[in-house]
C-alpha cells in the first residue's frame, strides 16, 4: 500500500471551516476534491480483502468525519460530488470477510462509521437523491441510472444496518449498551427520515414492468433481514396489548459475559477467605487419595482445598474436552418506541409487498439461481421466521371473532386448496402454501445430508425454527377458525398432504433422523427443543386429523421375488382369514425384530382374482363410526388419492434393510390406514430417548413449553407404548435423580409436573427391581423394545403368582398395569444373589427355558395370524400363563411311587451303578423300562436311604447377552463381598 499516496488523497479532499469555539460551521472543498474522491475509490476497490490496509489506514485518520460527511452535507449542490462520496461511503462500510484479519479491530472502526453517519445529517441528504428515481417509477419511466442510484443507496443503507456484531472485547468492556442504543438511533432515524416508508414502496414495485428491480430482491432481503435482527417477534407483535412491558431481564443479558466474570471472581475471592486457616503459611506438594480411588495433586496448603475433594468423583478427562454448543441470544431493543416503529412497519409490510418479496425469492430459489448462495437462503429463512412468528403471536394474544360470518367471504370452492386466503394467514400466504413448506423441507434435507462436508449447523438451525413456526401456526388456524371456514379446511388439506409419505423418504422419518443425529457440541439445544416442538404437534395435528375419518397414508413395503412372494402368499392363506400387518419406521434394525404386530380386533381379508390378499383395517373399537355427514366432510376436506395398492399389503411391511439372505428385493409403497400408534412407536429408540432426557437436564433453562413437550413425549414411550423399561439406563437415570434432588432442596410449582412424571417412574422401577434383582446390571446397558416387553411379562407374571398364592380375594384385583401395587404388603425380601440361582439342582433341566421362549414366540406368531388381539404385552403374558397352566394341569401324568417294596431292588442296583455318572438314570430305566419312574425319583429316593448321590449343577438356557449380565453380576457380588 501506498501510504504517503494515500495521505495526499485524503488530504487534499478540503478544509473544514470552524468558529471560535472549534464547531464545524462549513467546508472548502479541495481543488481537486472530485479527482481525489475518484483516486480514493481506485485505492478501496483495490484493497488487499486479507488485511484491509487501506480501509484501516482510511478509519485512522478519521477521514470518514472530517471530510466525506461534511462534502455530503456542505456541497448539495454539487451532484456528482455528492455521489462519488457515497460510493466511498459504500466501499468503507462494506461487511468484514470472515477470512480477513483483525476482525475485532474492523468491527471497531465500523461502529464508529455508524456513529458518524447517526451523528450528522447526511441519511436525509442521501435519502434526498431517491427522489428523482422513485418519481420516474410511479409515473413508469424508470430507466437503468435510476435503478443504478437506487440500487447505490440501498446497498449503503444495507452496509450500515448490518453493522450489529459485537465482540466479546466489547462486551467485556461494558460498552455493548452503547452499541445497543446506537443501533436503536440509527433505526429510529431511518423511520424518521421515511426511509422505510421508500424501502416498502421500492419492494411492491419488485415484479413491475421495468424489471430491473427484481434483481435487487435479495438486496431487499437482507435490508429486511438487518432490520430485524436481535428483535424479538413477540416483543414486537405484543407492544400495544395494554399493560404491556418490555421485560426487563432483555438488558442484563447485554452485560452477560462481564456479570458471569464478576460472579467467578467473587467466587474465588470468597473461597480464598474460606480456606484461610490456621497454618496458612504452610505449602508444598501433596498427593491426596479420594475414596474413589483417584489422586488429586495440591499445590501449596493442602487445607486450602475443598474438603468435597474426599466426597466426590473426579472425572478425568481422557483427550480433547468437547463444550456443549451455546445459544446466541438476541439482544432485543428496550425502547417502546422503537417496538412500536418496529409494529408498525411489519403490518405494513404485510400489507402486500410481503408476499411480493418472499415469491420473487423462492421463484429464484427453485430455479437454483447461479447468484444465490447458502447464505441468502438462511437469510430468506429467517425474515419468514421473523414475520410469521410475529403474525402467530399477533394473533394469539388478539384472538379473533371465531364466529363472525367474515371468513365465509374467503371461501371459494374452486380456489387452489393450498392457497390461504383468510386473515389470518393471508398476508403470509407466500411462506405458508404448500410451495413453501416443500421448499423448506428440500433445503434442510439437502443441507442435513452433506453435513459432513460443509458443518453448516447455522442452515439446520434456520430451516428448523422456520418449520416449527409454520407448523404452530398451522396448529392455530386449526384452533381459532371454525372447521367449515376455508382457512381451517386448507390447513388439513396441507397437514395432509405433507405427511401422507410415512416412508423413510417423509418428513417424519427426517425429523426423527436429525433428532437421533443431533451433535450436542455443535449445535446449540435450542435446535432439539424446535424440533421436539414440531414432534409433538405433528402427533397431536395428526390425531386431530384423524378425528375427522380414517386417513390413508403412504408406507414402504418390501417385496422379493415373485417365487418367495407367492409361497408366501399361500402360506398366508392356510393360515386364516386374519392378517396382521407390522408397519414400524424409524427404529434401528436391531430392535425391529423385537417389535410385535398390532392386530386390529375385527380385521378382514378377501383374495382378489389377482390372489393377493385385500386387507381392511377398521377405526379401533373406542372410537365411533363416522357418520355419512362427516364422510362427506372429509371427502370435501381431503384431496383424493390413487387407489393403486390402496388395498394391497403382504406381512413384510417393515423398514428393514436386511439383505443377509442375498434375495432380490424390490421397494415398493402401499397405500395403508394411517396408525397413531405406529407413528408413537417410533420415539421409542435409545437415541430419540437419550436426546430427550439429555435436554431435560437443562429444564430450569429451557421454557415451560419446552419441558411439557418432552414429558408429553416420555408418557407416550412410558405409558402409551408400555415401554418404560427403555428409560431403566444408568445416564437417564443419573439426570433424573439430579433433578429430584434439586426439587427436593427447592421445590418449585413450576416444575411440579415434572416432579410428579419421576416420581412415577422411579416408583414403578424400584418395584420391578425389588422383584427382579437383576435390572441393576441391565441398568448398564440400553434396552430394546423387546427386552422391555420380557420385563414387563415377568413382573406382571410373578405379580399374578403372588396373588394367587397369597390372596383370597381374586376377584377383587384391579384390571390395570399396576396390579402389584396393592399388594406391596406380601412381598418377601429376595436378596440379589437369588438371580443366579441355586449352586446345585437335583434335576438336570435341559434346555427348558429355551424351549418355552421358542414356544412363546410361536404362539405370539400364531396368535397375530389367527386375529387375536393384541393389546400389551403384559396382558399377553397374563393371558398366556394362565392359559398355559390350565391346560397342561389335567395332561400331567402322575408318576408311580417308590414304595417300601422297592427299596431293596434300589439298593442293590445302586450297588451295581453307583461308580457310573448316571446312576439314577441306569436305576430308572432297570426299574420301569417304559420311563414311568423319573431319574429325579430315583435321586430323592437314594437321599431318603442315605446314599450318596454325584450332584449335579443345574443347567439353564441363557444365550451370550444374558451370560455377559449374569458376570457381570457376579463381580458385582464379589465386590460387596
Amino acid at each position: 500500500m501506498d501510504t504517503e499516496g494515500l495521505s495526499i488523497i485524503c488530504a487534499g479532499l478540503g478544509i473544514a471551516e470552524e468558529d471560535e469555539n472549534g464547531n464545524r460551521v462549513g467546508y472548502s472543498k479541495g481543488e481537486y476534491c472530485l479527482d481525489n474522491l475518484k483516486d480514493l475509490l481506485r485505492f478501496l476497490r483495490r484493497d488487499d480483502p486479507q488485511t484491509r490496509d487501506v480501509f484501516k489506514q482510511v478509519c485512522k485518520w478519521n477521514t470518514v468525519s472530517k471530510d466525506l460527511i461534511p462534502i455530503i452535507e456542505h456541497c448539495q449542490d454539487d451532484y456528482n460530488l455528492v455521489l462519488n462520496a457515497v460510493k466511498v461511503l459504500v466501499f468503507l462500510t462494506m461487511p468484514i470477510e470472515r477470512t480477513s484479519n483483525d476482525i475485532s479491530q474492523q468491527i471497531e472502526y465500523l461502529w464508529q462509521l455508524k456513529s458518524s453517519i447517526t451523528c450528522s445529517d447526511v441519511v436525509a441528504v442521501i435519502v434526498s437523491l431517491l427522489e428523482s428515481p422513485l418519481e420516474s417509477l410511479e409515473c413508469e419511466t424508470f430507466t437503468e441510472d435510476d435503478w443504478k442510484l437506487v440500487q447505490l443507496v440501498l446497498t449503503l443503507f444495507r452496509n450500515v444496518l448490518a453493522i450489529q456484531e459485537i465482540s466479546l472485547q466489547q462486551k467485556s468492556g461494558g460498552s455493548a449498551n452503547q452499541f445497543l442504543f446506537l443501533r436503536d438511533r440509527f433505526l429510529e432515524l431511518l423511520f424518521r427520515e421515511n426511509l422505510m416508508d421508500l424501502i416498502l414502496v421500492i419492494t411492491q414495485h419488485i415484479d413491475g414492468s421495468c424489471g430491473f428491480l427484481h434483481h435487487d430482491n435479495f438486496l431487499l432481503l437482507e435490508i429486511f433481514h438487518y432490520i430485524f435482527m436481535g428483535q424479538e417477534p413477540e416483543l414486537v407483535a405484543n407492544v400495544h396489548l395494554k399493560g404491556f412491558k418490555v421485560d426487563e431481564d432483555t438488558k442484563s443479558s447485554v452485560g452477560s459475559l462481564k456479570s458471569i466474570m464478576e460472579k467467578e471472581e467473587e467466587k474465588r475471592r470468597l473461597s480464598r477467605l474460606w480456606n484461610m486457616v490456621r497454618h496458612s503459611q504452610f505449602s508444598g506438594t501433596f498427593t491426596r487419595l479420594t475414596m474413589d480411588g483417584s489422586k488429586a495433586v495440591l499445590k501449596g496448603n493442602p487445607t486450602s482445598a475443598s474438603l468435597d475433594i474426599l466426597l466426590k468423583h473426579h472425572n478425568v478427562p481422557r483427550g480433547p474436552i468437547k463444550r456443549i454448543a451455546w445459544d446466541i441470544g438476541r439482544l432485543a431493543s428496550t425502547k417502546d418506541k422503537i417496538l412500536e416503529l418496529l409494529h408498525d412497519f411489519v403490518s405494513q409490510f404485510l400489507l402486500g409487498a410481503y408476499n411480493v418479496l418472499m415469491q420473487s425469492i423462492r421463484e429464484d430459489i427453485e430455479k437454483e439461481h447461479h447468484a444465490v448462495q447458502n447464505s441468502d437462503v438462511i437469510m430468506f429463512f429467517q425474515v419468514a421466521q421473523f414475520v410469521t412468528s410475529y403474525q402467530y403471536h399477533k394473533l394469539l394474544k388478539s384472538k379473533p371473532n371465531v364466529g363472525s360470518d367474515n371468513f365465509e367471504a374467503f371461501v371459494d370452492k374452486d380456489a387452489d386448496s393450498t392457497i390461504f386466503g383468510g386473515d389470518i394467514c393471508g398476508p403470509i400466504t407466500q411462506s405458508m402454501n404448500e410451495s413453501m413448506f416443500q421448499l423448506v423441507i428440500l433445503k434442510w434435507r439437502s443441507a442435513f445430508e452433506g453435513l459432513k462436508e460443509t458443518n453448516n449447523y447455522k442452515f439446520l438451525s434456520a430451516a428448523g425454527s422456520l418449520m416449527k413456526t409454520m407448523i404452530c401456526m398451522l396448529d392455530l388456524v386449526l384452533k381459532l377458525l371454525p372447521e367449515e371456514s376455508k382457512e381451517p379446511r386448507t390447513a388439513r388439506i396441507l397437514l395432509y398432504k405433507l405427511f401422507y409419505d410415512q416412508t423413510d423418504q417423509g418428513i417424519t422419518q427426517f425429523l426423527l433422523n436429525l433428532i437421533r443425529m443431533f451433535d450436542t457440541h455443535k449445535q446449540p439445544k435450542s435446535d432439539l427443543a424446535d424440533l421436539i416442538e414440531i414432534i409433538h404437534k405433528i402427533v397431536r395435528l395428526m390425531e386431530n386429523l384423524q378425528a375427522h375419518g380414517t386417513l390413508r397414508v403412504a408406507r414402504k413395503s418390501r417385496r422379493k421375488r415373485k417365487k418367495s412372494l407367492s409361497n408366501k402368499e399361500t402360506d398366508n392363506e392356510q393360515l386364516g382369514d386374519c392378517v396382521t400387518i407390522q408397519n414400524e419406521f424409524g427404529i434401528s434394525n436391531n430392535e425391529q425384530s423385537a417389535d410385535m404386530s398390532i392386530c386390529q380386533q375385527g380385521s378382514r381379508t378377501s383374495t382378489n382374482t389377482n390372489g393377493k390378499e385385500n386387507i381392511v383395517i377398521p377405526a379401533p373399537v373406542d372410537e365411533p363410526e363416522m357418520s355419512v355427514s362427516q364422510t362427506r366432510k372429509l371427502t370435501g376436506s381431503l384431496p383424493e388419492m390413487g387407489n393403486k395398492g390402496a388395498d394391497q399389503a403382504n406381512d413384510d411391511l417393515c423398514y428393514g434393510t436386511d439383505d443377509s439372505s442375498g434375495e432380490e428385493q424390490l421397494d415398493a409403497t402401499d397405500e395403508v390406514d394411517f396408525n397413531l400408534s405406529t407413528l408413537i412407536s417410533a420415539f421409542a429408540n435409545n437415541n430419540i430417548i437419550h436426546r430427550l432426557c439429555w435436554l431435560l437436564k437443562f429444564y430450569k433453562s429451557n421454557s415451560a413449553s419446552t419441558n411439557h413437550y418432552i414429558i408429553c413425549l416420555l408418557r407416550r414411550i412410558t405409558e402409551d407404548l408400555e415401554l418404560s423399561p427403555m428409560l431403566y439406563q444408568i445416564s437417564i437415570l443419573t439426570i433424573f435423580h439430579n433433578i429430584l434432588v434439586e426439587q427436593k432442596s427447592c421445590p418449585s410449582k413450576e416444575y411440579e409436573n415434572l416432579i410428579d412424571f419421576l416420581k412415577s417412574l422411579v416408583r414403578r422401577m424400584l418395584r420391578k427391581m425389588k422383584i427382579q434383582p437383576l435390572l441393576f446390571v441391565e441398568a448398564l446397558f440400553w434396552k430394546t423394545r423387546k427386552e422391555c416387553h420380557f420385563i414387563n411379562a415377568e413382573y406382571l407374571v410373578h405379580e399374578i403368582g403372588s396373588l394367587k398364592k397369597g390372596g383370597k380375594n381374586w376377584d377383587n384385583v384391579p384390571g390395570d398395569g399396576e396390579i402389584g401395587s396393592s399388594q406391596a404388603n406380601r412381598w418377601n425380601v429376595r436378596s440379589i444373589a437369588d438371580a443366579l440361582g441355586e449352586d446345585e439342582a437335583d434335576v438336570v433341566i435341559s434346555h427348558e427355558l429355551g424351549y418355552q421362549r421358542k414356544k412363546r414366540d410361536n404362539m405370539e406368531e400364531n396368535s397375530d395370524k389367527a386375529g387375536g388381539i393384541k393389546e400389551n404385552p403384559d396382558n399377553f403374558s397374563m393371558s398366556q400363563s394362565m392359559e398355559h397352566e390350565s391346560e397342561s394341569a389335567p395332561r400331567r401324568k402322575r408318576r408311580p411311587l417308590l414304595g417300601a417294596e422297592m427299596e431293596g431292588k434300589i439298593k442293590d442296583l445302586y450297588e451295581k451303578f453307583k461308580d457310573d455318572q448316571h446312576c439314577s438314570r441306569l436305576i430308572a430305566e432297570v426299574i420301569d423300562p417304559d420311563g414311568d419312574v423319573s431319574p429325579a425319583q430315583v435321586s430323592n429316593k437314594l437321599r431318603k436311604l442315605g446314599l450318596k448321590v454325584a450332584p449335579r449343577k443345574k443347567m439353564l438356557y441363557v444365550d451370550e447377552h444374558d451370560r455377559f449380565k449374569v458376570s457381570c453380576l457376579s463381580v458385582f457380588l464379589h465386590i460387596l463381598e
